[in-house]
Formats: structure tokens, sequence, C-alpha cells
């Protein structure tokens, strides 16, 4: 039989529950509907909860909704979380990104492996990012990547030398039919080993190394662990990347005499004393650049091939100016990187490709202001999380004219070109690090292709079936086209 005291204590208890759930509920529908954001326009449902927001980044369909959904129905600034909000316009960007320079979310710490293990891109500490920036950057300048060319292109000689072998295979007049879009992927693998992993990972030649799927593996294990605690007790990180970066730093720090010239070593000899990176800090940081060397750089450069193919016209006014420039040098060598980044029509392809496919869909930057901000007549309350919709400045037609949604090169020969309406790698402070390095691979790899190969479409697959989760993907995962050698 209880007694009377327990009796008051479970009521008591059962009244605080009650209380606090009835402020809980308070709170949410005011912020919802009656706090500084409830004016924005968006899903109601979204403005209770993340819920919508969470369970689309689960299939990697949220750039989806962002894009064909909610940007045609809700305008250029849109609320999809009780406290987050996409912004399409263009100023309003401008302001945040370069003119502010506002700091990053809490968001980007959910790809931390633990919350004092800050990166260049998951830090949210201006202080901190600036101290790390500048001990990276020497080995982004575009001075040292240049002397990493010999790297990337025993890989891009691989590729080449597989497409050959692939062709020679077949005894179809019809070409060889090869898997491009994996084909790059494994190359800009290759590279991003050759040059900040110490060596290739050979995914040319085997097609597999347990390294890149791996990280990919750990991403998505930070991810559950930071998004939702609750399951932090059961996804342990991962060992095999952990053993597997302290040997190769183990080793590099121990070679004697001449050492080999890479990001990692650079990233290595980074910094004095206390200002020096701990070995923990290095792997972080080499762990970061291959999901943003790699994936990226590959996706990018599909595109860019896949528009051309699909583009007749355009196809051949590139090949023209490659066959113009190095008339007198053999297709089965590269061409040298110092003539081809002063190539128009080359870099023309490139923008024009990174503005109608850009790897950030589903919201470019996520910046937070630290306290309330008042932007184009706007209220952002400190803390509110901005995602930067880059992908919808790059097809807004407001801004790039009724032909938008078409592949143009020649678009960026124009002087009014809206440049501040262009961000392939971000803007301000927090721009891409690597930029340089995506700029100079796909110059080569595009450039060395379309002078040894005849490529040709195969109708039928479908290349808008995207998914984006850390970074965007055909879903299909492969796009296959003919292959011949040139004559």
């Amino acid at each position: 039989m209880e007694t009377p005291y327990v009796d008051n204590a479970v009521k008591a208890l059962g009244i605080i529950s009650i209380a606090l759930f009835l402020k809980y509920m308070f709170q949410t529908i005011y912020v919802a509907y009656f706090g500084p954001l409830s004016k924005i326009p968006g899903p109601k449902l979204s403005a209770l909860s993340t819920i919508p927001l969470l369970f689309r980044g689960t299939n990697g369909k949220r750039w989806y909704w962002y894009q064909r959904e909610l940007r045609p129905k809700y305008g250029k600034i849109i609320r999809i979380g009780p406290d987050i909000v996409l912004v399409n316009d263009k100023d309003i960007i401008k302001q945040i990104i370069v003119k502010e320079d506002w700091p990053k979310g809490d968001f980007y710490k959910i790809y931390r492996a633990a919350p004092h293990l800050q990166t260049l891109f998951s830090t949210t500490d201006k202080a901190f990012h600036k101290q790390r920036r500048r001990l990276l950057a020497p080995a982004f300048s575009i001075k040292y990547i240049q002397s990493l060319e010999p790297y990337v292109a025993k890989c891009i000689r691989n590729l080449n030398d597989k497409i050959d072998s692939l062709i020679q295979e077949s005894s179809s007049t019809d070409g060889a039919v090869i898997d491009l879009y994996r084909m790059l992927i494994n190359t800009t693998l290759d590279s991003i080993g050759e040059t900040a992993f110490g060596g290739s990972f050979n995914m040319i030649g085997k097609g597999h190394h347990p390294l890149p799927k791996e990280v990919f593996v750990e991403l998505s294990k930070r991810m559950l662990r930071n998004g939702f605690p609750i399951f932090k007790p059961f996804v342990k990180s991962n060992q095999y990347l952990y053993d597997f970066s302290s040997e190769l730093i183990k080793r590099r720090r121990q070679e004697v005499g001449v050492r080999r010239k890479d990001i990692l070593q650079i990233i290595l000899d980074a910094g004095e004393g206390e200002a020096a990176l701990a070995d923990i800090d290095i792997y972080e940081q080499i762990i970061e650049f291959l999901v943003g060397g790699s994936d990226t750089t590959s996706y990018s450069t599909f595109f860019a091939l896949l528009m051309l193919l699909t583009h007749p016209s355009k196809l051949h006014k590139l090949i023209e100016e490659l066959d113009n420039e190095f008339v007198d040098l053999p297709r089965n060598e590269l061409p040298k990187h110092e003539k081809l980044k002063n190539l128009p029509y080359l870099n023309a392809v490139i923008n024009e490709t990174l503005r109608l496919w850009p790897i950030s869909l589903d919201g470019g930057s996520g910046r937070s202001p630290t306290e309330d901000k008042v932007v184009n007549g706007v209220l952002f309350p400190k803390g509110t999380l901005i995602l930067t919709n880059y992908y919808a400045l790059h097809h807004s037609a407001e801004y790039w004219g009724k032909d938008v949604n078409e592949f143009v090169p020649e678009r960026w020969f124009n002087d009014d070109i809206p440049r501040d309406a262009f961000y392939p790698f971000s803007a301000g402070s927090r721009n891409c690090i690597g930029q340089n390095f995506a700029w100079f691979e796909m110059r080569l790899i595009i450039s060395s292709l379309l002078r040894r190969f005849r490529f040709e479409d195969i109708p039928g697959q479908n290349y808008s079936d995207i998914v984006h989760i850390v970074t965007p993907s055909l879903a299909q995962d492969e796009y296959k086209v003919r292959a011949w050698n040139r004559p």
C-alpha cells in the first residue's frame, strides 16, 4: 500500500511532466507561428519540426525537394525548419557570404569524429579556420599544384591506357562500351591517393581499394552518431581508417633523405611547435581532402564530358581548340597544364558545367548570425541556420536569361556575366581551398581524353537522377559511353 508521501510525489512528478510538456508545446507553437521567422513562407510542418528535412536527407533527395518543389512554390526565401531558412536571393547571399562573412552554423559539427576535432571544413570558429587555412594554404597554391602534375598525369595515363586496352579488346566497329562515370571516379581517387596518401589506390587497375569506401562509411557513422545521439553507444568509429592513416603518417615521419613532395608532406611540415598539427589532426584533414577532392571533381568532369557529347557542336569547338593548340603533340601524350589553363573555350566549358551541375545541390554553405541580423529587410534571429542555395542562383532565369537551363559555354565570353550569382566553390573566407586543384585536374582529364579518343553517348540512360548525401552522385552509379581511338 502506497504511503501519502509516495502518492504525493507521484502526483507532483506527473504535474511537473505535464507542465514541461505544455511549455515545450507552447514554445514550439510560438516559434512556428508567432516567432520572428513565422512570416517567412514554407511548409507548415517544417515550421514545427525538422523531421521533414531529416527524412528527405536520408535518401539523398533533399535537394530535389528544395529545387523542384519548394523553390517554385515559395520563392527566394523559404523556411524549411523551425530555425532553418533556405535563401535563393543573390543580394542576401552576397551580403552573408562575402560582405559580412557570417560564421558556419553548428550543423557542420555533425561531420566531426569528436567535438574537439575541428577541421577546415567542420569548424565553426572563424579564428580556428583562419589559422588552419593559413597552415594548409601552401599545399593548394597554384605554384605547388603545378609541382604535383607528374602524380596526376600518371593517373590520367593509366586511365587512357585502360580505355585503350578496352578498345583493343573490342572486336566491334561500334566501339568499346566503357563506364565513363565509374572510370572518372577511380581516376580522381587515384589522384588523391598519389597527392595526399603517398601513392595511388590503383582504382583504375583493380577497381577497388578499401580506403575510399571506409571513408564514406565513417562519415555516415559520424552523421548518425552526432545527428542522433541516442545511437552513439552503438556506432563505433572506424578502426581501419585510423590504423591506415596512423601507419602512413608514422612511415612518412620516419623517412630520411629526399622526401616525396606532395600534399601530405606539406601538411606534416605545416606550422612549428604548438602550431604544428598533431597526428590525429592530420588524419582528420587528409580524410576530409579525400572526400572533397575525389567525388566532387569526378562528378564535375563527368558532366562536362556528358554535356559535350550531347551537344556535338560544342564538342567540335573544344576539340578544334585543343587540336590547334597542340598540333605537334602526339595524341598519347598529355598536354601541360601551363598551356591548358589559358584555353578560353576549355575554361568556358568547365564554367558552364559548374553552373549547370554544381556540387552544392541542397544548400551550399550553412551560416548563422551571432546576433539578430536584418538583411534586405528580412530578420534572421541569432542562431538561425541560413542555407545558401547556390543551385537556385545558377538556374535562375532572372540572373542568367531565358536560356538558363541550356548548355551554352559561349555565355562566358560576355562581359555582363552575373558572376555574383555564380558560386561553384562558395565564396569569401570559407571558399573551397581545393578549387585550384579541381580546375587543374579537370583541365588535364578533359583535354587528354578528347585528344586521344572519340566518344559517343549511349541514349536511354538517366543522368538526372542524382542523390546527394555527403556529395552528389548518380543514383545508378554508372554511365556508359562508346569509345574509339582517334586517328
